[in-house]
């Protein structure tokens, strides 16, 4: 269930019969935002194993939007290139926090990089790395030739990258 009130909200929830007491369990979640709830899908999208052209694309396309709309909730992100270390400190914590859960959410297992600065910088190196000289892009650094819709898709969005202050070199785009 979600929706939003000005007022209250009452909600009813009926346990199904025959079930184990001792087995399971129920977790609620309430959000001031919409963005409750997306930290699992978020963490999913960072530890995802694998890594094409079209994946690390993928998976770089919610960190810029995140990066987007990060002011939008009160952390001013003013870009990897122009950031002071407190604003770079509380972002990341805050980032951090709602991503991975708070230092004591044993439960939760965050991944090796948790600052998502590094994780957008290490993509889009990552990314970079499967150009071919004459710009295109390979789905694996073992592809023989490049593909022409996933080229695209890796150019727009590391020109999306690029927009919000992260490093890529004009003569790659």
């Amino acid at each position: 269930t979600y929706g939003d009130t000005t007022d209250a909200r009452v909600e009813g929830i009926a346990p199904p019969k025959d079930v184990y007491e001792d087995w399971g369990g129920l977790t609620v979640s309430m959000s001031s935002t919409s963005l409750g709830g997306f930290d699992r899908g978020f963490q999913q999208l960072i530890q995802y194993p694998y890594g094409c052209l079209e994946q690390q694309v993928s998976r770089l396309v919610p960190f810029i939007a995140l990066r987007e709309i990060a002011g939008q909730f009160g952390v001013p992100w003013p870009g990897p290139d122009k950031k002071k270390a407190a604003v770079d400190n509380e972002l990341n914590a805050w980032l951090s926090t709602y991503l991975f859960g708070t230092p004591d959410a044993s439960e939760q297992k965050a991944p090796e990089q948790k600052d998502p600065d590094l994780v957008i910088e290490s993509t889009v190196k990552s990314i970079l790395a499967l150009q071919d000289g004459d710009g295109s892009f390979r789905y694996w650094p073992s592809s023989m030739c490049s593909d022409a819709w996933t080229s695209t898709y890796a150019a727009l969005t590391l020109y999306r990258a690029q927009e919000v202050g992260f490093q890529v070199p004009a003569e790659r785009l």
